[in-house]
């Protein structure tokens, strides 16, 4: 009984033709397909990412002014169809240092889900806060640390008007300038170039994704001074060379812990510190003297 029925088996796969092994085997394989797409589906996701230089989530770790400046929003890779795959829907600059430049992008990424890890991965990678990836959108590859992804690790703080007042002090308006190899004579500035302070005028803006976040509301420029030693005594005399500029600003800040933070949590607001004043070919960093709710 046993023989026959091995017999009848035999006989039945020798009658199997290879065309027909073909077309099972291809209807396993798109059924695997298939259940490998039910379980990833596709989807478009934002990612903000803090470009930086190397593996790290020190927030000194920045790339340099020039590369940041190459990156547009808009930019944008499209696979055979022409359908977007990646791109630069926002840039948010930080405060630049030195030569280098705190860069936050918003990149708008396809990326694929998984049901079963419950995350999101592109071109095969995870995509996780707080790792480091590089990205590549028009020929430009943008490494950087992950901040969030949708709205998780997006954190909304309450906003309020401010003014300030405060001065715009040489030091940190002329990089070029090394008090420490300045003469001995020489202590301190007043003013800063006239060259920087002609081209304030009152009511510039400052935007951020067509909001106004900075706006001057007061300026007042005066003939500077400069402090000098002779014979031991201590002089002011007039600095032709430059002029003293007091500002009142307005701004919006964030409230985070009942302190005002300006360009979201990027800096936070206090008597004597700096803020950076962006109003396109002008640029100044103002040193804070007085902070207040604006009325």
């Amino acid at each position: 009984m046993i023989k026959k029925y091995i017999h009848n088996l035999t006989k039945r796969a020798r009658s199997i033709r290879w065309i027909d092994v073909g077309t099972i085997s291809i209807f396993f394989v798109m059924l695997a397909i298939a259940l490998f797409f039910f379980l990833r589906r596709t989807e478009y996701i934002t990612v903000r990412l803090r470009v930086t230089q190397s593996d790290g989530l020190e927030l000194w770790n920045m790339p340099p002014l020039w590369y940041a400046n190459t990156l547009k929003p808009g930019m944008e890779d499209t696979d055979f169809f022409g359908r977007s795959i990646i791109k630069i829907d926002r840039i948010i600059p930080g405060f630049p240092e030195d030569n280098k430049q705190k860069t936050y992008i918003d990149l708008r990424i396809q990326s694929l889900y998984s049901k079963q890890t419950k995350q999101y991965s592109y071109n095969g990678i995870p995509l996780l806060i707080g790792s480091y990836q590089r990205f590549r959108v028009n020929g430009i590859q943008i490494p950087g640390v992950i901040h969030a992804i949708d709205k998780l690790g997006i954190t909304t703080y309450p906003q309020k008007k401010y003014s300030l007042k405060g001065f715009l002090d040489q030091r940190n308006n002329d990089w070029s300038l090394d008090l420490t190899n300045q003469p001995t004579s020489l202590i301190e500035y007043d003013g800063v170039n006239k060259y920087l302070a002609e081209k304030i005028e009152n009511n510039m803006e400052m935007r951020l994704d067509d909001m106004v976040i900075a706006k001057i509301k007061e300026i007042k420029k005066s003939p500077a001074t400069k402090k000098v030693i002779q014979l031991g005594q201590t002089y002011t005399v007039p600095d032709p060379e430059r002029l003293r500029v007091d500002l009142v600003v307005e701004v919006i800040v964030s409230i985070i812990n009942e302190r005002p933070y300006f360009k979201d949590d990027q800096l936070r607001l206090f008597v004597s510190s700096i803020i950076p004043l962006d109003f396109g070919l002008v640029k100044p960093v103002m040193t804070l003297t007085d902070i207040q709710e604006a009325k």
